[in-house]
């Protein structure tokens, strides 16, 4: 199910979107959601209406979609005036009725600068826009798999193994695995491709950029731990700095 949304080479981003819509559709059906394409409903914030037009919807189930495709610009820098359509969506969804469930279905795409997705960046900078009974869905078109990655909701979700629910305020959880990888990612496979034999990290940078909180013990333990040289191929060849601190130093040198 894999797809490319790239606006290079596209007709126009007007197809880019309704590839995407279509996609979407195809996804939630596969769920067990079964929606339609062009789905009006009556919004409004007082007692007057008027009809808008959602994505993808349906009255049964009653569930309203807005789907966007938006990358990161191609300088890696904030697409602002994208997030500014993210922001009118969830004034929609507000304004919409209650009883409908209410998804923006999104593309995952990464910052090459710091591996923040878009809709990590939107929910780190925006969560006190989106309407408590809104949930984000990040579909990955490198696997093909989606998941949840914003509900403050309840509901009991039956996805299967490529989609699970979960509520994100951080652009990660700082897991082990997590922080190994993102090393790997910048600092690694960068310094590799440039054929360096070494390469220098420091705890607190790695801390910063991957927007943690309180996670310093785990982003040295991460890197001082034997699975991230078996796994990555790095040694650490010198360590300065005592056991967990932001000005931990490692240089690593990398084999072949």
């Amino acid at each position: 199910m894999a797809e490319n949304f790239q606006r290079v080479g596209s007709i126009s981003n007007a197809h880019v979107g309704r590839d995407f819509e279509s996609l979407a559709l195809q996804v939630l059906s596969e769920k067990g959601i079964p929606v339609r394409l062009n789905f009006d409903v009556e919004v409004g914030i007082a007692e007057s209406k008027k009809l808008h037009r959602f994505d993808l919807g349906s009255d049964s189930p009653p569930v309203l979609i807005e789907c966007k495709s938006h990358r990161w610009t191609s300088g890696s820098n904030v697409p602002s005036a994208k997030m500014t359509v993210w922001n009118e969506v969830m004034y929609y969804f507000h304004c919409a009725p209650p009883n409908y469930r209410k998804i923006l279905f999104v593309l995952r795409d990464l910052r090459p600068s710091n591996g923040e997705s878009l809709a990590a960046y939107y929910i780190r900078t925006y969560s006190h826009l989106i309407p408590s009974d809104v949930e984000i869905w990040e579909f990955d078109p490198a696997s093909g798999g989606c998941e949840i990655v914003f509900s403050r909701g309840k509901a009991n979700l039956e996805l299967g193994d490529q989609l699970r629910k979960q509520e994100v305020t951080n652009m990660a959880t700082g897991t082990a695995d997590e922080i190994r990888a993102y090393v790997n990612r910048v600092y690694i496979e960068p310094a590799r491709k440039s054929a360096k034999a070494s390469v220098e990290v420091v705890s607190g940078e790695v801390h910063k950029d991957m927007g943690l909180e309180n996670r310093m013990p785990a982003v040295c333990a991460a890197l001082d731990a034997k699975k991230f040289g078996d796994e990555y191929r790095v040694i650490a060849s010198k360590r300065v700095g005592p056991k967990q601190s932001s000005t931990v130093r490692w240089l690593f040198a990398i084999r072949p």
